[in-house]
C-alpha cells in the first residue's frame, strides 16, 4: 500500500504526505512442519513388521507421496531408478517422474504387474497408531517429504532438482518444504 500512495502522490502531485510511512508490515508466520529425527524413525521401524518398514523406508528415501508409493508396481522399478505417478490437479492424468532406486529395494523381487504395496488399497494408518502407542511427537508420511527435502538442501543439492523430485511444478512450493535440521 505504501509504494500504491507514492504513485499516486506523484501521479497527480498531490499536496500531502504518505499515511503509511512508519507502519511496520504486519508479521507472517510460517508454520513449520515437524521433521522426524532419525532416533524417532528407527523406533518406529523397530516395531515394524517387514511390510511396514518397506513401505516407510520407501517413503522416507524417495520423498514420494503415500498415494504415489501404493500407486508402485513391477513395471515402475527398474535398475537404478522408479517411476512414480501423481496427479497434478483433481482431473489431470497421471503425470510420471523419476527418483533414484531407494536401497530398500535392492533385493527385492516382484513380477511386472504386481502391486509393490498391495496390502494397502486407501491410506495406511498403521504409522500414526504406532507413533502414538510409542508415544513419539506427531508426524506422518508428509513429514518425511519435508525432511527428505530438507536434507537435500542441507547437501547442496539445488533448489530446481529438490523441486523436480518433489514433483512440484512451482519453486515457492518447493521452497515451503525446506527448513533448517536440528
Amino acid at each position: 500500500t505504501k509504494a500504491l500512495f507514492n504513485h499516486c502522490i506523484d501521479e497527480f502531485d498531490l499536496d500531502f504526505k504518505n499515511p503509511c510511512v512508519g507502519i511496520k508490515p504486519f508479521p507472517i508466520k510460517r508454520k513449520l512442519k515437524y521433521i522426524p529425527p532419525d532416533d524417532d524413525i528407527e523406533t518406529v521401524l523397530k516395531n515394524c513388521d517387514p511390510e511396514e518398514r518397506l513401505l516407510i523406508e520407501f517413503v522416507r528415501d524417495t520423498a514420494c507421496r503415500i498415494n504415489e508409493a501404493l500407486r508402485v508396481t513391477g513395471n515402475d522399478i527398474h535398475k537404478d531408478y522408479v517411476v512414480l505417478y501423481t496427479k497434478k490437479s483433481r482431473n489431470s492424468d497421471l503425470v510420471p517422474r523419476k527418483v533414484q532406486k531407494p536401497t530398500c529395494l535392492s533385493t527385492l523381487n516382484i513380477g511386472n504387474d504386481e502391486i509393490l504395496f498391495k496390502r494397502w488399497q486407501t491410506y495406511p494408518r498403521f504409522l500414526e497408531d504406532k507413533i502414538k502407542l510409542l508415544k513419539l511427537k506427531t508426524w506422518s508420511w508428509h513429514n518425511l517429504r519435508h525432511r527428505k527435502a530438507s536434507i537435500m538442501s542441507k547437501e547442496g543439492i539445488p533448489l530446481f532438482d529438490i523441486m523436480c523430485l518433489l514433483g512440484h511444478s512451482n519453486l515457492k512450493t518447493t521452497q515451503g518444504y525446506l527448513q533448517q535440521l536440528v
